[in-house]
């Protein structure tokens, strides 16, 4: 599908599914890092992924971007830098995460990513039309706080594995900003997700060669190795359409449709594992999820008055 065929409904359509994948994709991910080193589970999930989509590329030439399958190096070099490592970061400390704090923790900490991705969209130029966008970034902020409060009271662990969330936020964003430039050097979703995945699970195979020397024997389960899959295919799949959406929407529209995510992670862990939810998560939703829209509205509004009457 082209970019000027693709209308506002279809790209909601695009991120809702991908966040509906990635509920069950979080859980997994929370499931395997008990039993799994977390590096290696990281590793052959982007690694695996990222080949499922190159194939599936090859498959159907069609999927790709103006330019083609054939990359420039300028591409190459660009889907290292803007994609691969950031990527390479995220992937590790997601799973990081992920040994400490609740899969649906987790997710929360992601939905603030829309706050950071405004920061970085508007370089921090004060206005007093902006004073409302301003404001929601700090509901934001507070939204996050709230979550981690009671962690940076409890164990090292806990209190970690929240700092470790946030900074996967943060890293989140600036992959997407990546991503969007690679959209403008010419990529479709499907090859930016692709090549990006791979390339950060081959960053990441190093070191999650050393920590398999270390670790050793690990369980390896029918259960495990049908939610690896899972992983690899619904979770490349939903990189995929994230990414098509970002060559259409800014980094900040698409990640306020993305604040689902806690949600389906929330139903999802609460169905699977039985993850239980305290009265600190809600506050904490409603601040960050209440922050990110009054921000978003603002920010579109802003835009508005600064552009005056139609001539």
């Amino acid at each position: 599908m082209s970019r000027l065929a693709a209308s506002n409904g279809t790209v909601t359509l695009a991120i809702v599914t991908a966040i509906l994948v990635w509920g069950g994709n979080n859980v997994g991910m929370k499931v395997l890092v008990r039993d799994w080193p977390l590096l290696f589970t990281g590793s052959t999930r982007f690694l695996f992924a990222g080949a499922f989509l190159v194939l599936v590329l090859r498959l159907l030439p069609k999927l790709a971007g103006p330019t083609g399958t054939a990359l420039t190096p300028l591409q190459r070099r660009h889907l290292w830098i803007r994609g691969g490592i950031p990527l390479a970061g995220y992937c590790v400390l997601t799973h990081w995460c992920l040994v400490y704090i609740p899969a649906s923790h987790f997710s929360l900490c992601l939905a603030a990513s829309p706050a950071w991705a405004l920061l970085w969209e508007d370089r921090f130029r004060f206005r007093r039309d902006s004073a409302a966008h301003y404001l929601g970034i700090m509901l934001t902020l507070v939204g996050v706080v709230v979550l981690i409060w009671p962690s940076l009271l409890g164990t090292r662990g806990e209190w970690f594995g929240e700092l470790l969330a946030v900074a996967s936020g943060i890293v989140w964003v600036i992959y997407n900003q990546g991503c969007r430039v690679l959209s403008q050097d010419g990529l479709s979703g499907i090859q930016t997700a692709g090549s990006t995945m791979w390339r950060a699970g081959a960053i990441v195979a190093a070191p999650a060669i050393f920590e398999l020397i270390r670790v050793g024997l690990f369980p390896v389960t029918a259960t495990n190795l049908g939610i690896q899959a899972y992983c690899i295919i619904g979770g490349g799949t939903a990189y995929m359409l994230w990414n098509w959406a970002l060559s259409h929407w800014p980094v900040s529209r698409v990640s306020l449709v993305g604040n689902l995510n806690p949600i389906s992670t929330m139903v999802a862990a609460w169905l699977l594992i039985g993850e239980k939810l305290s009265a600190n998560f809600f506050l904490s939703l409603a601040l960050i999820l209440g922050g990110v829209f009054i921000g978003q509205f603002s920010k579109a509004r802003a835009k508005v008055l600064r552009a005056g009457p139609e001539a």
